[in-house]
């Protein structure tokens, strides 16, 4: 997906909000969300935590954790959020 690597980090991040839109549950996506946990911008870092449920929901756990210890306050708190919304 070329959006998705765009250089502008509100590019990036305007995509996965779009992608979460279609509906598709079934992981397609997991791996581009998975990258994008290593993007340079928060902004899009913490899109990936309140989008990767719908985008990929089998590593959803993984993604959050690894968001949750991020340096950026923004970030980790949009982690825990979601993280506070799984099933126990």
């Amino acid at each position: 997906m070329l959006l998705a690597r765009d250089p502008g980090p509100a590019v990036r991040a305007a995509t996965l909000s779009g992608l979460a839109t279609v509906g598709d549950n079934s992981s397609r996506w997991a791996r581009l969300v998975t990258a994008l946990t290593n993007d340079p911008d928060p902004t899009v870092r913490q899109r990936v935590a309140l989008v990767a449920r719908h985008l990929a929901p089998e590593d959803l756990s993984d993604i959050l954790h690894r968001l949750a210890d991020d340096p950026e306050a923004t970030v980790r708190q949009a982690a825990a959020a979601q993280l506070a919304r799984l099933p126990r």
